[in-house]
C-alpha cells in the first residue's frame, strides 16, 4: 500500500468534523515526511501505524471525538430528508389520484355536428402508483434510520 492509499483510507474512515479531520491528516503527513527524513520506508511506517481504520479511530479518540455519537447524528440527519421526500411523493401521488381522464377532454370548435373534434389525453398507466411507491420507500428509509438511531442510543 502506498502513502496516498493509506491516507485516503484514513480520510474515508474519519467521522469527525472538518477541523479535526484536517488536523489528523496533517499529522499523518508529518509522520510520513519525518519517517522519510530518518530513512524509514513507507512500508515500515505503515507497519508501525497499523491498519488505516485503527489509526483513524485512535486519532479521533485522542482528540476526544465521540465517534458513535457522530455516526448516529449523521444517520438521523439522513432520515430527515428521506421523511420529507416521503411526504412530497405521497402528496404527488394524491395529486395524480385527483386527475381523471375525463377532466382532460376538450372540444375544439363550437359546432354540435360532425365538425367537433375531441382531444383527450390520459395519464400514463400507473403514474399515480410510482410516486406512492417512492413515498413508501422513502418513509421506510426514514423509519429505519430513526429506529437504528434510537437502538444504538439506548
Amino acid at each position: 500500500m502506498s502513502q496516498k492509499q493509506y491516507i485516503r483510507r484514513v480520510r474515508r474512515t474519519l467521522a469527525s468534523g472538518r477541523t479535526n479531520r484536517a488536523a489528523i491528516l496533517r499529522d499523518l503527513e508529518e509522520i510520513f515526511s519525518s519517517a522519510a527524513e530518518h530513512g524509514q520506508s513507507t512500508a515500515e511506517v505503515i507497519d508501525r501505524l497499523g491498519p488505516p481504520e485503527d489509526f483513524a479511530r485512535a486519532a479521533e479518540e485522542q482528540l476526544g471525538v465521540d465517534r458513535p455519537r457522530l455516526l448516529r447524528r449523521r444517520m438521523l440527519l439522513c432520515a430527515l430528508p428521506a421523511g420529507l421526500l416521503a411526504v412530497a411523493f405521497f402528496l404527488l401521488s394524491r395529486l395524480y389520484a385527483f386527475i381523471s381522464p375525463s377532466s382532460s377532454v376538450s372540444v375544439i370548435g363550437g359546432a354540435d355536428g360532425p365538425t367537433a373534434i375531441l382531444i383527450a389525453s390520459q395519464p400514463l398507466p400507473g403514474s399515480g402508483a410510482v410516486p406512492l411507491l417512492l413515498s413508501l420507500l422513502c418513509a421506510g428509509l426514514a423509519v429505519w434510520a430513526v429506529v437504528r438511531y434510537f437502538r444504538k442510543r439506548g
